[in-house]
């Protein structure tokens, strides 16, 4: 891959040229994305592994996200200051050849100890004046092509329909992805995660409003009596005229009720609290054991027969071979899976050595991603990354709704979640536009930089950014297959 680099010196801060879906030299905040990541609160207070230990879980993500941010920039310096750019880029070459070793380890004592040595000489490397000044100062143009989008298993993203403000709840309705078997979801649906009580009921009857058809709870929510308060207050108010007018979702997650008999009176239980006879689709919220897994699917399978069920699916599974096993030998097998979606892991929570939503797409299941907005579990937050606010500034849209569009042309099911009615309405709006192929790639492009060392990365994206390019073949190998 050819990238033709321009170098553009700015103040911090310049608006961003505006793109058109034809090749273009565009300027990229790399430089201010390093120190973005690299200044996160986590990195510091973990210093001395005195943080939160479920924080240091995503602390080398966002880590290497710095440092490659960083290593594209004093890569692409002016000559003037090339000497000073090849010894920064020397120790950001060893901070990433040593961070590999670290994420390689098993995570007790050792692991705690290397990790706490490793933040100690990144915080040294982002504190120094010169690469700091260098990051502020210096600005990356790269000729980036609109031919694919940067991924290695996809050429184009979806083509959507587009609607009108005024038209978002015929979009709302109307827009659906069909399963295999023949059950139609609506694309954009509203999650309820972590809604409780009055809140739940309001935020429910509030998306029911603005013409939201897609519900999804869960029986770890523990708010599936709210969510059945808010379709039954739609009901009564005329904002939907039937329980057929909502498509909704719920899943098992208690790993306890993994079989037949516990299930059916969990489910029971769960139908009660929706004030419901039957869901649209019904999903293990996780994987168990193989054993456990099987016996609640075979249950699962039963209440679908019987009607209580119109499609069955699963969440979290993150490894293919799982959800093969699962349905192996199955007269159903599993046509729905939702999982974690971020623009630093796209389709699962931790990283990804194959694409989810590839695997998903292969399988001829429908791939539902939540949490699209959220860092969970990991830190870094994507409506805070320059890279998504650049592009939300040539859109003249909020990074919520470029990231929720992201994920929705890559022929996902977004369900995105609020309890302000304002940002409920602004998440539907993503109906309202679309995102060219060129913002498309660099957004996919941005899991390279959040996933890749040395010699580790991701394999279904393309090196979009030029990140490997003109690396010593022999140091890295295997880099071809970007």
């Amino acid at each position: 891959m050819k990238l033709r680099v321009l170098i553009v010196f700015v103040l911090l801060g310049a608006s961003t040229e505006t793109l058109a879906d034809t090749p273009a030299n565009v300027l990229i905040p790399f430089g201010e994305s390093a120190l973005w990541a690299a200044g996160l609160k986590e990195i510091e207070d973990c210093k001395d592994l005195k943080c939160d230990e479920e924080s240091t879980f995503g602390i080398p993500q966002a880590m290497k996200y710095a440092l490659n941010n960083a290593r594209i920039v004093v890569k692409h310096v002016e000559e003037k200051n090339a000497g000073q750019a090849k010894k920064f880029a020397e120790r950001i070459d060893k901070l990433l050849i040593e961070l590999e070793k670290v994420e390689g380890m098993d995570q007790g004592k050792k692991w705690k100890k290397a990790l706490a040595k490793m933040i100690k000489s990144h915080l040294k490397l982002f504190s120094d004046e010169k690469l700091v000044k260098l990051l502020k100062d210096t600005r990356v143009a790269l000729e980036v092509s609109s031919d694919d989008i940067g991924l290695t298993w996809r050429s184009q993203s979806l083509d959507l329909p587009l609607y009108s403000k005024e038209d978002l709840k015929k979009g709302l309705a109307e827009l659906r992805f069909e399963m295999k078997d023949g059950v139609k979801i609506p694309r954009v649906g509203f999650g309820t995660w972590m809604l409780e009580g009055e809140e739940c009921t309001d935020a429910v009857l509030a998306a029911l409003k603005v013409g939201y058809r897609h519900i999804d709870t869960a029986q770890s929510y523990e708010n599936e009596k709210d969510v059945g308060k808010g379709i039954q207050a739609a009901l009564a108010d005329g904002t939907i005229k039937s329980r057929e007018d909502v498509f909704l979702v719920t899943k098992l997650s208690n790993p306890e009720d993994y079989n037949g008999k516990k299930l059916r009176k969990a489910y029971a239980k769960q139908l009660k609290a929706l004030r419901t006879n039957y869901t649209d689709v019904y999903m293990l919220h996780g994987p168990s054991n193989d054993k456990e897994n099987r016996a609640a699917w075979k249950a699962m399978i039963k209440l679908q027969k019987e009607g209580k069920i119109k499609a069955l699916g699963i969440s979290n599974f993150e490894l293919p071979d799982d959800i093969k096993k699962l349905g192996k030998k199955m007269e159903v097998k599993p046509n729905y899976i939702q999982n974690k979606f971020s623009i630093y892991n796209p389709g699962g929570q931790g990283l990804d050595q194959e694409s989810m939503l590839q695997a998903a797409e292969e399988m001829g299941m429908a791939f539902v991603a939540y949490s699209i907005l959220n860092p969970w579990p990991m830190i870094l937050r994507p409506m805070e990354d320059p890279h998504v606010i650049a592009i939300s500034k040539r859109y003249k849209r909020t990074p919520a709704q470029i990231l929720n569009r992201w994920a929705l042309q890559l022929n996902t099911v977004i369900i995105p979640r609020s309890k302000s009615a304002a940002r409920i309405e602004e998440n539907a709006q993503v109906l309202e536009f679309a995102l060219g192929e060129l913002d498309m790639r660099l957004l996919n492009g941005l899991s390279v930089l959040a996933q890749s060392t040395s010699e580790v990365f991701p394999p279904f994206v393309k090196d979009v950014y030029g990140l490997f390019e003109n690396d010593d073949a022999e140091k890295s190998p295997g880099r071809d297959e970007l």
